[in-house]
């Protein structure tokens, strides 16, 4: 890619993180949060339930910030059944 290119997908996770980051505030749990979250210019993107794992990843890096050593890593096929979810609608 471009930098327009690299730019973009610095400011898809940054959106990823701020809109992650409000939603686990008010307790709600990764998978509502990846559903909840409104993608907006970002919809039309290749693969764009993958953030479902995005999401996550925002959440076990909150955890690791406040204090949980190792926080427990979302199995890999409820991450793929969530993306799979968000695909299908």
């Amino acid at each position: 890619t471009d930098a327009a290119g690299v730019q973009a997908v610095k400011d898809y996770l940054e959106f990823v993180v701020r809109e992650a980051t409000s939603r686990h505030e008010i307790g709600m749990s990764a998978a509502d949060a990846a559903r909840d979250i409104s993608l907006g210019p970002y919809n039309d993107w290749l693969d764009s339930e993958r953030i479902a794992i995005n999401v996550d990843t925002v959440y076990r890096e909150i955890a690791q910030r406040s204090g949980t050593k190792n926080p427990e890593q979302t199995n890999v096929i409820e991450l793929f059944r969530r993306m799979a979810q968000l695909k299908l609608g």
